[in-house]
């Protein structure tokens, strides 16, 4: 029963002795076993009684928890390890000012969700958060992206177009993968940062630039700016306040809350509700290494819930209930592809 209404308390009613059955139960999970004969209709009033207000209130701890959870940045990340927490608690500190913000960790472990946390506990929280990845794109088209272009009347562009820059004014301008700009490019970020003015690409006139800067990396800048393909201003500039987001590995407490988190969420998504993970799924979840963090985790909850049939995600709707694949699989595309 339990694993069909894992929510619902079970009391069992039995002439056993303490070593019998009722013992095992209460091994089990039950809420109380109750010896035959009863004294009375009473007594299973009462006791069932005890058993509802206990289960109330271990949700209203819950809840309360959770609330506790959800207070740090915005409320909108979660986080119950204590590695977590202590970041949280220092992006806690750092949102009300504007300081530029430099967040580091591994792809996926949350650096833009964190970013928008601080936005949202800042001053600037009314007004917009736009975010601009630095990578894959070409120096040309990142200034243009970053800093806009100046219109050209002759070709019917009077206005010409605004860029992440212009758009972020009054709010936050979230840069992702800022290592990937090249020294030209942080030279003129650094010039918008301490002076909050800039000219679009092809353009002569200043144009007002009220940021706040908040940055991510998964790239060690100090290891670049020693190689000389980060500028050393610009790196002390960002590093005026940084946290550093540990990957999922590192913070296990935080496996838990975050796939209840990404189960109901993609549950509500797709009509599945009342969804549970088993204490089987969870085990596998825990010991799993997580090499893409949590934006692996939410893809592994959306898969399951996709696949689950019945009231409960076992383990058997994990992608990785297979045998487990290292990391290490060659530099042959074939046989990574035969393991895979």
């Amino acid at each position: 029963f339990a694993e069909h209404s894992p929510e619902t308390p079970v009391a069992m009613m039995s002439r056993d002795g303490p070593d019998g059955r009722a013992a095992e139960a209460l091994r089990q999970g039950a809420a109380d076993c109750l010896g035959k004969p009863l004294d009375g209709p009473e007594e299973m009033r009462l006791r069932v009684r005890r058993i509802l207000e206990e289960r109330a209130t271990e949700r209203e701890r819950d809840v309360l928890r959770e609330s506790e959870n959800r207070r740090f940045a915005g409320g909108n990340f979660l986080a119950r390890d204590p590695k977590m927490v202590e970041v949280l608690e220092l992006a806690r500190r750092v949102a009300p000012t504007n300081a530029a913000v430099l967040l580091a960790g591994p792809s996926g472990a949350g650096k833009q969700a964190l970013a928008r946390s601080i936005h949202r506990d800042s001053p600037r929280a009314s007004r917009v958060f736009v975010p601009f990845h630095c990578a894959a794109l070409s120096p040309a088209l990142l200034e243009r992206g970053l800093f806009g272009q100046e219109g050209d009347a002759l070709e019917g562009a009077a206005d010409g177009r605004i860029g992440s820059i212009e758009q972020a004014h009054g709010g936050t301008l979230f840069l992702d993968e800022i290592g990937a700009l090249d020294a030209n490019l942080q030279g003129k970020l650094l010039l918008v940062v301490q002076e909050r003015t800039f000219e679009r690409a092809g353009g002569t006139r200043e144009i007002s630039a009220d940021i706040r800067l908040i940055a991510a990396t998964r790239h060690d800048l100090r290891k670049l700016v020693t190689e000389g393909r980060f500028r050393e201003d610009f790196y002390y500039r960002l590093n005026t306040f940084r946290l550093v987001i540990p990957p999922l590995r590192e913070r296990p407490a935080d496996i838990p809350v975050l796939a209840r988190f990404f189960l109901d969420r993609a549950a509500g998504q797709l009509g599945k509700t009342g969804l549970a993970l088993s204490s089987e799924a969870l085990d596998a979840l825990l010991a799993y290494p997580w090499p893409g963090n949590v934006r692996e985790l939410e893809n592994v909850m959306e898969r399951a819930v996709i696949f689950a049939e019945g009231r409960q995600i076992g383990v058997e709707d994990l992608p990785f209930a297979t045998p487990h694949m290292t990391d290490d699989v060659g530099e042959d595309l074939k046989e990574a592809l035969r393991q895979f």
